[in-house]
């Protein structure tokens, strides 16, 4: 009876550890607000987002969790039959952000495009989840960014009016053309925020114009190349917003693409030899373009070829031209993100230099951000 009873118990605490291990599928009902207001309660699997979702102060989180959001969105979707396809459109895709406490602009960007993939690829009607329960900075922010008006969701929480001494932030964009007329626009949106008062920035707005459509016209010709397919199928697009904060003194632009990323196209790089040199005399080795373990190296061995090189920037990637705006500002940061690598850069001076302080980091991390995420931050 002993031994029976021993046994019982050795296969319960087996159970209970095999079902520790499992993923949490517990079930939770749910406010569903999709387009024109309509709402609906409904029991969904229980996630949980980062209470912080940002790529400068928690970037392993956010790119774990925007991953697992991509992964959702598009999982199994190329392999459903018609009527699958339909049910999909109708579920959508119910992520709760009412834990989140602060979400970064550039965050916000790259949601915003991962839900307009999801709506243009699926014809999805695009859901948010208990928005009464938001956190107010992080509703704002999505409203200001235009995540709402962008897929026509419902916007009609009544927050308090925001400081205009606040950070301000100027309305998404998104194209798949190089549009230099849409870029003159967002500069000319930033110049007229209050948030920069009468500062007189008309050069550093000159230099910044053609760093943006530096960046935008690398989208076009570089990120979405025939031939070369992305895990998760894509728009051909481009997104960019832009911000200014008083109290900081500085101004960021952000634009995002979901193409191949940089480290898997630098084999088709004019300056992939001299790449290959520079990235094996710091490693070793030279990645494979399918390795993502060096990615944030990779980043920023191809910005340093860059610079250093002299031919033809139009054949290239553009980046020496991202390099040497951050170089010509008194303050501030050049921030790529690529696939799983992150590199930033700082202005070169002399007190640099004779302190030799770093003006490049790099990183990599074991999520992709899916794409190019190409961020300056100027101090004025």
């Amino acid at each position: 009876m002993r031994k029976k009873t021993k046994s019982i118990q050795k296969k319960q605490k087996i159970r209970q550890k095999s079902q520790s291990k499992k993923p949490n599928n517990a079930l939770r009902l749910v406010k569903i607000v999709s387009k024109n207001g309509n709402k609906n309660i409904k029991a969904i699997k229980k996630r949980d987002a980062p209470e912080i979702l940002c790529f400068i102060k928690n970037a392993p989180e956010t790119l774990k969790f925007y991953s697992e959001i991509r992964n959702s969105l598009s999982k199994n979707f190329s392999h459903m039959n018609s009527i699958q396809k339909e049910r999909s459109r109708k579920r959508g895709g119910y992520w709760p952000f009412e834990n989140v406490s602060y979400i970064g602009t550039s965050a916000s960007l790259v949601l915003a495009a991962e839900y307009q993939r999801w709506h243009d690829i699926n014809k999805s009607k695009m859901s948010i989840v208990n928005p009464e329960k938001w956190n107010v900075e992080v509703y704002q922010k999505l409203e200001e960014v235009g995540f709402f008006d962008f897929f026509d969701l419902p916007n009609d929480r009544n927050l308090p009016k925001k400081n205009s001494e606040d950070v301000q932030i100027i309305k998404m964009r998104s194209g798949s053309t190089a549009d230099p007329g849409a870029i003159g626009e967002m500069i000319d949106e930033l110049k007229n925020l209050e948030a920069l008062g009468h500062e007189d920035l008309e050069e550093e707005f000159i230099h910044l114009y053609g760093a943006m459509v530096e960046g935008v016209m690398n989208v076009v010709r570089h990120a979405y190349p025939e031939g070369i397919s992305t895990k998760f199928p894509h728009i051909g697009k481009w997104w960019i917003t832009g911000s200014a904060s008083k109290k900081n003194r500085s101004i960021n632009i952000t634009i995002y693409d979901q193409g191949i990323s940089i480290p898997r196209s630098l084999p088709t790089w004019n300056k992939y030899e001299s790449w290959k040199k520079n990235i094996e005399s710091e490693i070793g080795i030279c990645p494979l373009a399918d390795s993502v373990k060096f990615d944030g190296l990779a980043i920023l061995k191809a910005v340093e070829t860059a610079v250093s090189s002299t031919s033809d920037t139009h054949r290239g990637l553009g980046l020496s031209q991202m390099r040497n705006f951050i170089n010509c500002c008194k303050s501030g940061f050049l921030r790529i993100i690529s696939r799983n690598g992150m590199a930033t850069f700082i202005p070169n001076s002399p007190t640099h230099f004779i302190r030799k302080i770093p003006t490049a980091a790099a990183k990599s991390y074991s999520h992709s951000i899916g794409g190019t995420l190409i961020e300056w931050n100027i101090i004025f």
